[in-house]
């Protein structure tokens, strides 16, 4: 995601507005408490990259001007550089309060509260910079992305196409086809990932769903190879770590995919879809005590996740606690009867009842094939997690 709030400046224009520093210095000397010298020196020292330098002009103009709203909202453009970004929001958010509307302030406390992750604070406030007449890609990118984070795909398209009808770079369509992979639209995400990948074949988010689409083919080294490109990149991917963690378990590399997995739930706290499948991969690995560890974590994430508490039963029955497995079956099944974490643990049970040596080999052939018929294989089950649950 781009820190559009940064100030840039090339070689060229910094040369110049050294010059420009060197030349109002010169003058500040002579009028010291000019208020319109100290403003247009933080200016330029910010566009410079010189951040302690533009906050001490720029605290200097309010000293002498106190509640400037000028001079206060340029410091917080200031903090935004500096990834100061709650007390930017302190300070945005207070001239807000007071009265100050305008499509650049609501923007930039966007900005600040996006990067605190206060998605849906930062959403009200993109908008309001929208309605307020700022026509800008970027500020329909951040709309787009606090959307999608709150899992209301329909606004984050229509914030997305308006980023596109702004800019014409891949960035806009590979997001478009993130989106529309997680709206369950495979066709719309495909062909757009494609489009991408033709001219960008690095593009992350295009890599992203071209490997969450590989992964429900069952190319597994494609999308091994596609979920790869994108960590290349962005280590910290969470989605594309689960999704590379899942090539993993699908080629048995339990430790690889039990590292990859740990990594997406540590970048992707609170996401249960990501430790079920991480409980999965530690009971197809044989730590069953590790498994209903996270399968616990998982409900404590969404208590309405069917999923988790079949993940759990599966545990339970593997450790022994047939009479827990079944109350967790219970609750799953009033959830979605459909869970495949239900339908391994109802099999488990009904092998353990004739012969308990069976139970632990439906464990181990889980990756192979569904335990009962028509039931849905582990795999197929676990590839789904690649779309993010929105909770209700």
């Amino acid at each position: 995601m781009s820190n559009s709030f940064h100030t840039r400046a090339t070689m060229a224009s910094i040369e110049q507005l050294q010059q420009q520093i060197q030349r109002f210095s010169a003058f500040l000397k002579i009028d010291p408490d000019n208020r319109s010298l100290l403003l247009e020196m933080g200016e330029l020292y910010h566009r410079a990259g010189q951040h302690d330098d533009a906050l001490a002009y720029l605290v200097r103009l309010l000293e002498l001007e106190p509640g400037s709203v000028v001079a206060q909202s340029r410091i917080a453009s200031v903090y935004l550089s500096q990834h100061r970004f709650a007390e930017a929001s302190t300070i945005l958010q207070a001239l807000a309060a007071g009265g100050e509307r305008s499509a650049a302030l609501e923007h930039n406390l966007g900005i600040a509260l996006f990067f605190q992750e206060r998605y849906d604070e930062a959403a009200v406030r993109f908008a309001a910079a929208r309605d307020a007449g700022l026509d800008s890609p970027t500020n329909a990118k951040f709309l787009a992305y606090c959307l999608h984070h709150e899992g209301n795909l329909e606004g984050a398209s229509a914030a997305c196409e308006a980023w596109i009808a702004g800019d014409a770079g891949p960035a806009g369509r590979a997001y478009l086809s993130l989106l529309s992979f997680d709206a369950g639209d495979r066709e719309r995400a495909r062909d757009l990932a494609l489009q991408v990948l033709a001219d960008v074949p690095d593009n992350p988010d295009a890599n992203a769903v071209a490997g969450s689409l590989a992964l429900e083919d069952q190319d597994i080294d494609s999308a091994n190879a596609h979920f790869a490109t994108v960590l290349a990149q962005q280590p910290d991917n969470g989605r594309a770590l689960l999704g590379y963690g899942l090539t993993l378990l699908h080629r048995e590399d339990h430790a690889g995919a039990v590292a990859a997995l740990t990594r997406a739930s540590d970048d992707m706290p609170g996401n249960a879809g990501t430790d079920v499948a991480l409980g999965w991969t530690l009971l197809t690995g044989g730590d069953a005590a590790a498994a209903e560890i996270r399968f616990r974590i998982a409900i404590e994430h969404d208590r309405g996740f069917a999923e988790a508490h079949g993940g759990l039963a599966s545990a339970l029955v593997h450790l022994g606690r047939v009479d827990e497995a079944k109350q967790a079956i219970v609750v799953a099944n009033k959830l979605d009867r459909n869970n495949f974490g239900s339908v391994y643990a109802q099999a488990a049970l009904l092998k353990l009842e004739q012969r308990s040596d069976l139970a632990d080999r439906l464990i181990a052939r889980a990756l192979e094939r569904t335990p009962v018929a028509g039931g849905p294989t582990l795999l197929e089950g676990l590839n789904k997690l690649l779309v993010p649950r929105v909770k209700h």
